[in-house]
């Protein structure tokens, strides 16, 4: 099965099985994306696939796929995506570079670094306070958090309709 120009959210193809597929045929969701025609943001680079749900934090140069959950509402700074269970706070290398606000909903494909940190109080208040949490959600964050995050130095992102990323 050909999935070049195909548009893998129409077919909701989970981000798993657009890895595992593209893998099998020798084509890296990178790849798969790039051909597709979705919306490229940062720089370049590929790596080898590797599904949120077993991410520990020491791998490097990695391929992860998904669906984003939400994006900071002011600049598009960073975003929250989902696979399954799992969930990764994406950054931008350098903040080098931004994604549209607007892309909460859409699949992704990334290319980066993740990473396992403990999240401050003070960090998670910073993050609620972007989001447009309210000050009462905002004070109930009382303890750190262990996150999951990534790194990202390429991002790509199926679908129309999204908005031009904030200029720096």
């Amino acid at each position: 099965m050909a999935l070049r120009g195909r548009r893998f959210g129409v077919f909701a193809v989970s981000s798993v099985m657009l890895a595992t597929l593209v893998s099998c045929q020798g084509v890296s969701p990178m790849q798969s994306a790039r051909e597709a025609g979705w919306q490229h943001y940062g720089g370049e680079g590929d790596g080898t696939p590797v599904a949120l749900g077993v991410i520990d934090g020491t791998e490097r140069n990695v391929v992860v796929t998904g669906t984003i959950d939400s994006v900071c509402p002011k600049k598009g700074c960073w975003m929250r995506v989902r696979e399954g269970d799992g969930e990764l706070f994406v950054r931008f290398r350098d903040y080098g570079f931004f994604v549209p606000r607007n892309a909460a909903g859409h699949e992704v494909v990334m290319f980066g670094t993740p990473s396992v940190k403990i999240a401050s109080v003070e960090e998670l208040r910073h993050y609620a306070e972007d989001a447009g949490r309210s000050p009462e959600e905002i004070a109930v964050i009382t303890e750190p958090e262990r996150q999951i995050t990534f790194m990202a130095d390429s991002v790509f992102i199926d679908g129309t309709g999204l908005e031009e990323p904030h200029s720096q």
